[in-house]
């Protein structure tokens, strides 16, 4: 089947869905399929040569920085991309789309729909979900009638996780499905030998935005330094973002820079190497799909500590590797756990991306009204 992914963001550009995209085109030629990949341009991005049989199709589209992108640069996209949507889909042969975030893709797939009747999935990934940013409050709510039109004609309504899944079902009266994010364990392994603290190692990775909630994590760090006899430690930042310098600010000001150190974004080679020689990795976020790095960092032997918010009951993070904890608890949750430390296992599910490829195309394989455009109506009967 040739597919086409839709998503202003594709590697070397963009966070969590933009490798969700890459790593589920990668799934679907294993599985025999024909992914194409529509995406925003940006610069000169090299060929994928170790990947020949994904197809990448770059629209002109504004965009100033790799790891971010505003309301007024995903417009961009979304003109240009719906400019050729019908066009691409008639000369690729696309039998079916797969639309990354209802806002700004989802309105692209059903355009092109409208057009071609060519059957779509819009998958959630967290920010696109009203209530989900505060910031875009103002957004969903003036998109809010063209989110339903694209919902109401969609094959199906994708979360990655339960917790966003429910999280959509309370702004918008469309049911949603669940198809998990995957890990490659072949790539994401733990290391022959771990070293052992002192110092204990604590990870952060991750966009420095509102919703990983920073200035949280810093300030329970810093209560570290208040427990008398407490091992030694240092926190590894990985990413950038708009909260980057107040982040660093913040740990000065809370006498903890000394620990500190920063990394900016990383290679997949070098991120691999930091998950197997630190030892906690951690996920404060205010809320959260199913998280890429999360599932990675498992993948290698490390423990996790994510907040209840980010968590969202996944049977994954009930491993013996997490802990999970409140965002309201005022005591430092890393002590309680770096006294106490269990023996890390290694990450044993089927969260392939494989399995998750299957069941996208497995979704939009079955049966739907493609010349109507009452696909929700096949949707609730699944």
């Amino acid at each position: 089947m040739r597919l086409l992914l839709i998503n202003y963001e594709y590697p070397p550009v963009g966070g969590g869905a933009s490798n969700a995209t890459w790593e589920i085109s990668r799934a679907l030629v294993k599985l025999g399929h024909e992914p194409v990949v529509l995406t925003a341009r940006y610069r000169h991005r090299e060929p994928d040569t170790a990947n020949p049989g994904i197809r990448v199709i770059e629209v002109p589209a504004i965009r100033r920085r790799k790891d971010r992108c505003n309301v007024f640069e995903m417009a961009s996209f979304v003109l240009s991309a719906t400019w050729r949507i019908r066009r691409l889909l008639r000369e690729e042969r696309i039998e079916g789309m797969i639309a990354f975030f209802s806002m700004p893709c989802g309105p692209i797939a059903w355009w092109g729909w409208r057009g071609t009747k060519v059957p779509y999935i819009v998958s959630l990934r967290g920010g696109d979900v009203p209530g989900n940013e505060p910031g875009l409050a103002w957004f969903h709510r003036l998109l809010r009638p063209l989110r339903h039109a694209v919902f109401r004609h969609s094959r199906a309504v994708v979360a990655n996780s339960q917790s966003l899944k429910e999280a959509s079902e309370r702004a918008d009266p469309f049911p949603v499905l669940v198809i998990p994010n995957g890990v490659d364990t072949d790539f994401w392994h733990p290391p022959e030998h771990r070293p052992a603290p002192p110092p204990f190692r604590f990870l952060f990775v991750g966009r420095f935005q509102e919703q990983k909630n920073l200035p949280w994590l810093i300030r329970q760090l810093s209560e570290l330094k208040r427990l008398p006899h407490f091992p030694d430690w240092e926190i590894h930042f990985v990413g950038d973002g708009p909260q980057f310098g107040q982040i660093r600010t913040l740990c000065n000001t809370l006498g903890i820079a000394s620990r500190a150190q920063w990394h900016r974004w990383l290679e997949h080679s070098e991120l691999r190497q930091m998950y197997q020689q630190c030892h906690l990795l951690i996920n404060p976020a205010l809320y959260e799909g199913m998280s890429n790095v999360v599932l990675e960092a498992l993948a290698c032997g490390m423990h996790v500590a994510i907040s209840r918010a980010a968590a969202g009951g996944e049977p994954v993070f009930s491993s013996q590797n997490v802990l999970t904890f409140d965002l309201t608890d005022t005591r430092s949750v890393f002590a309680r756990f770096i006294i106490t430390p269990k023996l890390a296992v290694s990450l044993e599910s089927d969260l392939t991306w494989e399995r998750c490829a299957s069941e996208y195309s497995t979704l939009m394989l079955q049966n739907g009204d493609e010349t109507t455009g009452e696909g929700r109506s096949q949707h609730e009967a699944i």
